[in-house]
């Protein structure tokens, strides 16, 4: 045969046989541009290309190639072109299929070696899951197989799973320069995996939103496919995560949100989510999300709506502390009883709520500033405040939202005396009303 080389880097070949010696290409590990076209070449041995680890360029066309063998582009890891036009079966078939591993483990093959970087789509069905849900499997360029892929079992009945590539690239979209061969999909797909026995963890949570409260957070997440329930964490400050006083345990997958009550008000809070599912083990906690409960809180009756009622309170306790007290000190039973009683949501208050109400209404008034707590915005809260939110929640029919609905003269009859100025005009009063509301959406 003949052989003429250019460059230094390239040979065009040409043979008067049907085949080539399987060491035709030894030593020439640095070769980039191979052409053996227009020869009879009927066959190729499967290693004949193994030592050209460089190869860039490989001209096989115009011969009389019917199949090619496996392993044949196996280790050219550098191929960009690949020409295959003119031969006897013209498009000559590349043959993809999927293979089955020991443990419900599976890997994608192309017995001749991927001609260039394959991702193939894939699709399962039946009792599982490809662990971490990926989607795709990806055969490098100049490699026979895969990285093996994992079944997890997600139905306990199940037994197998069914997994198929759902396309292959196909000229013309494969890359440039290669021409004359088809991917072809191989007699045995789909492929059915046997599943391994345990169940997979379930898959991470995302999604995680805290909405703050006074004294609490409430957790918000997105479904995990599977899970049967959730198990929420938190912690403040450098103190560690613990699974027993600061963990709620959540049965039912669809239960997506919880509370957590009885925070430090105004303090820094991180939280975390995982998925559970009946026996697997437990999904990975999702990635923190930190959320500061409100420094303060005006629901101070706790019933769980800021209304009327607490602005009452807030009224007493600011305008009469020297009758009910601070809630520590000062102030008599009987004057409490009397004042706050009936403001309490309770049927039989004791002592102990009413002093807890009134605590709380002076914490609101030291820490709830930065809340939106001052109404009239003259950079205290008082019972000018505590006024103004009493009659934008019980006279709304009068007053309005501060955007739409109510009289001016109802807005300065009973507002403008708490507006904090001598001639508040009606768009000062309306920003009051607005003030209230806004408070009373972002505390329910």
């Amino acid at each position: 045969n003949q052989c003429s080389i250019w460059r230094g880097m390239g040979a065009r070949i040409a043979v008067e046989y049907a085949t080539i010696p399987a060491d035709a290409f030894s030593g020439l590990s640095e070769l980039r541009y191979l052409s053996l076209g227009f020869n009879a070449l009927t066959s190729l041995p499967a290693d004949a290309f193994s030592e050209l680890s460089a190869l860039q360029r490989l001209y096989l066309g115009e011969n009389q190639l019917t199949a090619l063998p496996d392993g044949l582009f196996a280790g050219l890891g550098e191929l960009r072109g690949l020409d295959l036009d003119g031969n006897a079966v013209d498009p000559l078939p590349i043959p993809v299929s999927l293979q089955s591993l020991a443990g419900g483990r599976f890997k994608a093959v192309v017995p001749a070696g991927a001609p260039f970087e394959l991702e193939l789509p894939l699709t399962v069905s039946g009792g599982g899951r490809i662990e971490g849900d990926a989607n795709t499997v990806t055969v490098p360029t100049g490699s026979v197989e895969s990285a093996p892929l994992s079944m997890t079992r997600i139905d306990e009945d199940a037994e197998t799973a069914t997994v198929d590539i759902s396309s292959l690239p196909a000229l013309p979209t494969v890359p440039e320069r290669h021409e004359g061969y088809v991917l072809t999909r191989d007699a045995t797909l789909p492929l059915e995996i046997a599943l391994p026995e345990e169940f997979a963890p379930p898959a991470q949570v995302t999604g995680v939103e805290v909405e703050r409260g006074g004294t609490s957070l409430r957790v918000s997440w997105t479904a995990v496919a599977d899970a049967d329930g959730y198990k929420l964490q938190w912690k403040s400050g450098d103190e560690d995560y613990d699974d027993e006083t600061r963990q709620a345990v959540i049965t039912g997958g669809d239960t997506l949100s919880y509370a957590i009550a009885g925070l430090t008000a105004g303090t820094e809070y991180t939280v975390r989510v995982l998925a559970t599912r009946s026996g697997a083990d437990d999904g990975a906690f999702s990635e923190e999300v930190g959320a500061a409960t409100r420094s303060g809180d005006p629901d101070v009756n706790g019933d769980g709506t800021l209304d009327e009622d607490d602005a009452q309170i807030m009224w007493y306790a600011y305008r009469f502390a020297s009758l009910v007290g601070d809630g520590e000190t000062g102030g008599t039973e009987a004057s409490r009883q009397r004042f706050l009683g009936g403001y309490s949501g309770l049927d039989d208050p004791s002592d102990e709520d009413l002093r807890a109400m009134v605590a709380k209404a002076n914490t609101w008034r030291t820490e709830g500033l930065n809340e939106g707590g001052d109404i009239n915005a003259d950079g205290v809260i008082d019972d000018l405040d505590a006024r103004a939110m009493y009659y934008a929640y019980r006279s709304a029919s009068l007053l309005g939202d501060g955007e739409e609905g109510g009289a001016e003269r109802f807005r300065q009859q009973l507002l403008g005396p708490l507006a904090g100025k001598a001639d508040p005009t009606d768009e000062d009063l309306k920003a009051m009303l607005r003030r209230a509301n806004e408070l009373r959406e972002a505390y329910g």
